[in-house]
């Protein structure tokens, strides 16, 4: 018998304040289900085409636009990254539930949120690191 573990992003999380009363969880960038999404947008994208780029990356995205890309990554972010939040509303002061469809639409038309995902969660993913580098030197 074969099992498939991929643990839940939101089990490596951390909840960030980013406005009063609006946090954001948000996962390290090196979680799996990231890395995942990563392997599959890539592999979606014909890695075959891109096997002669020097960055994946970079090969994925050559023939889109920035907003193209922009969208992507948002959404994969969402999926992977912006795991939840407490305290968003609309204009009308109506509460907007976590989704990944409303994640990708705030990480898409809010840069600076979408920075400060993406910086919190490079400073999991280096806090992460850093422990378990302590660990292999003790």
């Amino acid at each position: 018998m074969a099992f498939k573990f991929v643990r839940s992003p939101k089990g490596q999380a951390k909840w960030f304040e980013y406005a009063e009363g609006f946090e954001l969880l948000v996962a390290p960038a090196n979680n799996n289900h990231w890395m995942l999404e990563l392997f599959n947008q890539i592999k979606f994208e014909q890695l075959a085409q891109v096997s002669g780029e020097q960055d994946l990356l970079a090969g994925v995205f050559r023939d889109k636009t920035t907003a193209e890309a922009h969208a992507v990554v948002a959404h994969l972010m969402a999926k992977a990254i912006l795991v939840d939040w407490k305290g968003l509303e609309d204009e009308d002061g109506n509460e907007i539930l976590y989704s990944v469809e409303n994640a990708t639409e705030l990480l898409r038309l809010e840069g600076d949120v979408r920075n400060f995902v993406e910086r919190k969660s490079q400073e999991l993913f280096a806090a992460g690191k850093a422990a378990a580098e302590d660990i292999k030197k003790k």
